[in-house]
């Protein structure tokens, strides 16, 4: 977390953790999940429940133009056809028009900040899999987010008695232990490590070309040593990203430190200087103060304002572990 703002104490801190002898959750065995007792995972309520969220276009950049074999898991085809009511007559519909630049794959995600005119315009995209209607349980700390982490600290020089592999090993046990949470292993899993030629898809909404935008993730999935330290970083952080589905908060905090994976901009940009202005180009940094804090916490709120800095409370200031300025 602090390892742009003040690498030297990041670096102390971490190589205690490396040295420890207690050591590290690197098997999903040891994973750390937390029960829901008895209640329906988050993910699912809002997406059946409610009907109000479907697969994110990120994903489908990654998913399907890494051939990857998580995406079934995760997220359901778009039905071929469905029937509507039109007077007393069931009319069918077909969808295949939704996934027209990919027809091999019936897969369709939402951009963030689309424009949507009609919420029903998109109920036909991807939901996620039924796998989460029974989920029991919610991940906190798994394997493959440590890997990625010492990954990332070897990338830095940071050492330890307990991370002897090197940057390209953790990366690939990252990728392995993701794989194996969703029962992928053994030749599929060795095939997309060794993947070198799979690339991000361009987005395409078929319902409005507002959305639509070209990939800016422009890497393979195969690690390369001899790349340049972002380069590695991206890497890393980019398949940390898609390991953490359903853990969004935690790649959030990697995304606004490293600025990776390179997401998609928002097409429907209405941020102002009420409550921070983001730039065409970039993502917001921080979420506002709740509105209990306002009604309920007057004085708490201004003090908590004052530690946020110059920017105040708006989406536009940066939190001090995530200042600008390169990575490395």
């Amino acid at each position: 977390r602090i390892s742009k703002v003040d690498p030297d104490l990041a670096k102390q801190e971490g190589e205690k953790a490396m040295n420890d002898p207690v050591g590290f959750i690197l098997t999903n065995e040891d994973n750390f999940n937390h029960s829901l007792h008895g209640s329906v995972m988050p993910l699912w309520q809002i997406c059946q429940s409610w009907n109000d969220t479907r697969m994110g276009a990120g994903m489908e950049e990654v998913l399907l133009g890494y051939n990857d074999p998580r995406l079934e898991k995760w997220f359901q085809r778009v039905p071929a056809s469905v029937k509507i009511k039109k007077g007393e007559v069931d009319v069918e519909v077909k969808l295949d028009s939704l996934w027209a630049d990919h027809p091999d794959k019936p897969y369709k995600g939402i951009a963030s900040g689309s424009y949507i005119a009609a919420k029903d315009d998109r109920l036909n995209y991807s939901k996620v899999s039924t796998f989460f209607q029974t989920v029991n349980e919610r991940k906190l700390l798994q394997a493959a987010e440590v890997n990625f982490a010492l990954a990332e600290a070897k990338l830095r020089g940071w050492t330890g008695a307990n991370a002897t592999k090197t940057v390209g090993e953790y990366y690939e046990d990252g990728v392995r232990a993701s794989m194996a949470e969703w029962n992928v292993t053994g030749a599929k899993a060795d095939a997309y490590i060794a993947d070198d030629t799979s690339l991000p898809i361009n987005y395409v909404d078929p319902v409005d070309s507002q959305n639509s935008y070209e990939t800016r993730q422009k890497l393979t999935i195969k690690w390369d040593d001899a790349a340049e330290p972002e380069v590695k970083l991206e890497r890393i952080m980019t398949q940390k990203w898609i390991a953490s589905f359903t853990n969004a908060n935690e790649i959030w905090s990697d995304h606004r430190r490293t600025g990776y994976p390179k997401l998609h901009y928002v097409p429907k940009n209405d941020s102002n200087e009420l409550w921070g202005t983001i730039g065409r180009e970039d993502f917001i940094k921080r979420m506002p103060f709740v509105l209990a804090e306002r009604q309920n916490n007057a004085a708490g709120l201004v003090e908590a304002t004052k530690k946020l800095g110059p920017g105040g409370d708006k989406i536009s200031t940066r939190l001090w572990i995530h200042p600008e300025g390169p990575n490395f």
